[in-house]
């Protein structure tokens, strides 16, 4: 699922390709539409706060549970972002960070600089 808070445009996408023969099979799914829908209402409050530093938000169901991660452009923006929130302590350097929500689930913000001339600036 992605989402942009400004817009408000949501797109959704399932995976409803059938098993094949001779395939793995999927692992049984313990997640449900009912439980994303509760899982994106939970982070409607987090999200206004972070919304004004963030680039992009994605939450992503994964079938046993689901990930949330926010791009942004520098590492103050990461900074804002994780602000309040309990960080991962196996941080390894980079410019990805970890972090624990308020509703329990598990952030991935990733810096992501723009690259010069990005966004229409004529050069």
């Amino acid at each position: 699922m992605r989402g942009r808070w400004e817009e408000t445009v949501i797109v959704v996408g399932t995976n409803a390709a059938p098993h094949l023969p001779g395939t793995p099979g999927l692992a049984d799914r313990i997640t449900s539409t009912r439980g994303t829908v509760a899982e994106l209402r939970s982070l409607t409050a987090w999200a206004g706060e972070a919304g004004p530093h963030l680039d992009e938000l994605v939450v992503i169901d994964q079938g046993r549970r689901h990930t949330v991660q926010a791009m942004v452009t520098d590492d103050t923006a990461a900074q804002r972002v994780l602000a309040g929130l309990v960080l991962d302590t196996d941080h390894h350097g980079g410019r990805r960070y970890r972090s624990v929500l308020p509703t329990g689930h598990l952030l991935t913000v990733s810096v992501i600089p723009k690259r010069p001339g990005a966004g229409g600036s004529a050069q």
